[in-house]
Formats: structure tokens, C-alpha cells, sequence
């Protein structure tokens, strides 16, 4: 589907545009597939009768088979420590139409996943000003241990030298989170096991600046590149951890970051390269697979 107003592929059906925020209409293509999902619907109403009447009739009725990929469900390894960041509406700078809402998908996978293991902030537009994502770094670090898995995921505006929380200024770097400063943050942590996803402009280069002590960050796109507007890192890492079986390369019912990584690179994200800055000499392990 493509926005009648600005022409931007939209991925899914949403009802407005992910990129101007214009009301998204449906092409005659599209109206014929929902003219076609009404018919669906009503022949699904039908059978529902149909099972309504045989079994008041006494008649047994057969339960539907469940595929395995719905069989298959992924656990989290251990416990789950991090900070999300989504930052579509700014204060002063130009609004994005797509990170928070994959901010907010993002952790509540996690959450599902995870369960009572998991330890998040979620910090959202006006919440994730410089100070806000300053205090809540400052928490993962009286949190987590060295056993513990830790997540630091930013999607808003940013550059080769900087992220831009929701109080960024145009006009100064006061504000401004330089890699020298985040990585100064995950020093502090005690974890051997800290994944960094970066939807944000130029975010290859800026990461270049942060791989050490066993870190594996993964980058919406390379150092010279922009990240498109209506393209969001947050769909495809949702998407690969929801489908484990096609993310398990090595079928070994475990899933790695750098099989997550695999499977996003594998969807050939238009206009964009996405990078992996792995420090880990060996796999990092975030999820089992169970049947």
C-alpha cells in the first residue's frame, strides 16, 4: 500500500500515513480484497452456524489442527534489563511519525517474552528528555548485574555523533547524547551481555564509536546513510523474534542476536543497510525456542 499524498509505502494497512500522517484511502485493488474479506466473513458466520446446529443435534465436531509455527513459542535466557526509547514527537526539532509507537511494541514483546523477568523503562516523547534518559541509565545501573542480559534501544532523530532526545536543540549540542557519553553510561553497567539497537540516522558511524566490552549493536542503516521516514527497525525485530523457526539458523532452538540480525538483514530493508557491531567472541544468547 502506498500514501496517495506523499507516495511512501506504508507497511500494512494502517489508517494513516507513516510517514505525513495523511488519511490513507483504499485503492479499488484494496477494495476488492475487503469486498472479498466481507464474503470471508460471511461464510465464516455460516460455518459457525453450521457447528452451532450439529452439536445441538448431538453430532461431534472435530477442533481445527494448529499449525507449528503457532505451536512454537521463544522464553527469555534469564533476566531482562533495559531502556527503550521513542521519540516521535519533538520539542523543538522535526516530529517523526514512527518511533514511539515501535518503542512501545518493542517492550511490550519483550514483556510478553520475558514475563517477570523483565526490568524495563519505557521513556516515550516528552518523557525522554536528555535528563530523563540520563536518570533512567542511571537506574539500569543499580539494577542489573553480571549474569543479567541488558538492552539499550534508541529510535528518534540523530547523526554520525549524536542522538537526539526529545529536548534536542538545533541550535546546540547541550543536549545532545554524544557516543563519548553513552558510552561513559554503559561503562557503569557490570553486565558481559549488552545489546544497543539504533533507529536513528547515520547510526552506523555513531556506533562504530561504542563497540567494546563484548557489546553487539545493531543499526538501522550504515554511516552515510538517513534512515527513511516511513521505515521503522522495531517491525523487523518484532518480526523475527515472532517468527523463531525462520530466525534459528543453526536449529539449535536457541535464538542469538546475531541470528536476529541475520533475519533482519534477510528482508531487504528498502533504502537502508543495517549494520552489526558485534564485541561478543562468541554468540550472544537471548532466546529460547519451545514446542
Amino acid at each position: 500500500m502506498h500514501c496517495s499524498k506523499c507516495g511512501r509505502e506504508q507497511r500494512g494497512t494502517p489508517p494513516f500515513c507513516r510517514s505525513c500522517g495523511s488519511q490513507i484511502g483504499l485503492s479499488e485493488g484494496q477494495k476488492k480484497s475487503f469486498n472479498l474479506g466481507g464474503i470471508k466473513v460471511a461464510v465464516g458466520v455460516l460455518f459457525t452456524i453450521g457447528i452451532v446446529l450439529a452439536l445441538s443435534l448431538g453430532m461431534s465436531v472435530e477442533p481445527a489442527s494448529t499449525s507449528d509455527e503457532q505451536k512454537v513459542q521463544v522464553r527469555g535466557m534469564g533476566e531482562l534489563y533495559g531502556v527503550i526509547i521513542g521519540i516521535g514527537d519533538y520539542e523543538y526539532a522535526d516530529d517523526l511519525y514512527v518511533p514511539d509507537d515501535g518503542a512501545r511494541n518493542i517492550y511490550k514483546q519483550l514483556e510478553d517474552i520475558w514475563g517477570n523477568q523483565t526490568h524495563l523503562k519505557l521513556l516515550l516523547n516528552k518523557n525522554a528528555g536528555r535528563d530523563d534518559i540520563e536518570e533512567a541509565m542511571s537506574w539500569l545501573a543499580s539494577q542489573e548485574d553480571a549474569e543479567d542480559t541488558v538492552l539499550f534501544y534508541f529510535s528518534g532523530h540523530g547523526n554520525e555523533d549524536n542522538i537526539a532526545p526529545y529536548d534536542w536543540l538545533t541550535h546546540s549540542y547541550s543536549n545532545d547524547i554524544s557516543a563519548m557519553l553513552l558510552d561513559g553510561w554503559l561503562d557503569c553497567l557490570d553486565s558481559g551481555k549488552v545489546i544497543i539497537v539504533l533507529d536513528s540516522c547515520r547510526s552506523g558511524a555513531y556506533a562504530e564509536k561504542l563497540v567494546n566490552n563484548g557489546r553487539v549493536i545493531i543499526t538501522c542503516c550504515a554511516a552515510s546513510e538517513d534512515a527513511p521516514a516511513n521505515v521503522d527497525l522495531s517491525d523487523y525485530f518484532i518480526e523475527a523474534l515472532s517468527n523463531p523457526k525462520a530466525t534459528d539458523v543453526n536449529a539449535d532452538s536457541q535464538i542469538s542476536v546475531e541470528e536476529l540480525y541475520s533475519y533482519i538483514v534477510g528482508q531487504n530493508i528498502p533504502s537502508q543497510h543495517p549494520q552489526l557491531f558485534d564485541g561478543d567472541p562468541s554468540e550472544l544468547m537471548l532466546v529460547s525456542i519451545e514446542e
